[in-house]
């Protein structure tokens, strides 16, 4: 079979691995055209890669079959698959999960848009924990999970699906991708019912279930409160990429809040913000591309101004808090018009509260 691999980051380096292990022919190349004869058996995305790009699009037209390394290694799996997708929460339930699977000593490892490409651990007798964003979700077809769950569904990534309908219906894809007689669940009440339905699938009873999240520790760039000086808290929320999480941030630290906010806006309204921040954000200093956006749409019901970056953000919350508020990165944006990912913008906050505390 003769592939054509679009996207050369980690799940499009997985699969150009994974098929050249297998001796297929692949032609990779990273986003840019190709030049040649597009004679492909099979198209290979990386989910950053959008149906608009003209070779997805050629390929669509073709009908060659379009896949993602998602879907690449689900279709040949024979593990048994767990899948979790939502708008928020996704990361921290899929490692809840795993945590607990093991700790019940039934082997399982975490996988998919949490960071390892599911190719690099199919074929070993782990149940697999896979994380599903919107865009893979665009490329499966496989009924592949034993249990699956949609989280929750808030307005993020509008600037790729360009609506809200079909973001929606991008996640809602997950349903079609259990097996029968599988479990499915979706509108319960808090991401930890989900955990417990899914764990309790498998066979992990309530004592098991209670000791093993007991010891469980959360992930970081999560309303991660890091430091506290002279009265002051710092909470790292890097992984805050859209309006619901900074709401979700806002909603859970109960001190009064200097919010640090900015970055890659993602077509969503900020105005989204204004009553749960009413009474409890004191001030958002706004850094990154988005800063003027986000100041129009709070204007005149909250407290913002805009500054030339995350240090210097960070700079003048600590000028302006006083003994039991909170200043908080929940940036309600992506970060790629200053940083590599929400890793390093998070890394770099701590770093910038070090320095100047």
């Amino acid at each position: 079979m003769k592939n054509l691999v679009i996207g050369l980051g980690v799940s499009g380096m997985a699969a150009l691995r994974w098929l050249l292990d297998r001796g297929e022919q692949v032609v990779a190349v990273d986003r840019s055209e190709f030049d040649g004869p597009f004679d492909f058996d099979r198209v290979v995305v990386s989910p950053g890669v959008p149906p608009q790009h003209p070779l997805y699009a050629r390929a669509v037209a073709l009908g060659i079959p379009v896949v993602g390394e998602a879907e690449l290694a689900l279709s040949v799996c024979s593990q048994s698959c767990i899948g979790i997708t939502g708008t928020n929460g996704k990361s921290t339930t899929v490692m809840q999960i795993t945590h607990i699977l093991n700790y019940c000593g039934k082997r399982a490892v975490a996988a998919g848009n949490i960071g390892k490409p599911i190719i690099e651990v199919v074929g070993g007798d782990e149940i697999l924990v896979v994380e599903l964003s919107s865009y893979q979700l665009e490329t499966m077809h496989t009924a592949v999970f034993d249990a699956a769950a949609i989280l929750n569904i808030s307005p993020d990534h509008l600037e790729r699906h360009g609506s809200m309908e079909a973001y929606s219906a991008a996640k809602w894809r997950i349903r079609d991708l259990v097996k029968k007689g599988g479990l499915f669940l979706e509108g319960l009440d808090n991401n930890l019912e989900y955990v417990r339905a899914i764990t309790r699938h498998f066979g992990v009873s309530d004592d098991e279930y209670e000791m093993a999240l007991a010891c469980f520790v959360g992930l970081p760039h999560r309303v991660e409160k890091f430091k506290e000086v002279e009265g002051i808290s710092f909470y790292n929320d890097s992984k805050g990429t859209n309006v619901a999480a900074t709401i979700y941030a806002v909603n859970k630290i109960e001190a009064p809040i200097i919010l640090l906010a900015g970055g890659v806006d993602k077509g969503s309204s900020y105005r989204e913000w204004l009553e749960p921040f009413s009474g409890k954000v004191k001030e958002v200093i706004l850094f990154g591309e988005a800063a003027g956006k986000i100041a129009s749409d709070l204007a005149g019901f909250v407290k913002t101004r805009q500054v030339d970056g995350l240090e210097m953000a960070t700079e003048v919350a600590w000028g302006l808090a006083v003994p039991g508020d909170a200043i908080v990165l929940s940036p309600g944006c992506s970060s790629f018009d200053q940083f590599k990912n929400f890793e390093e913008r998070g890394t770099l906050f701590k770093q910038f509260v070090e320095e100047i505390t």
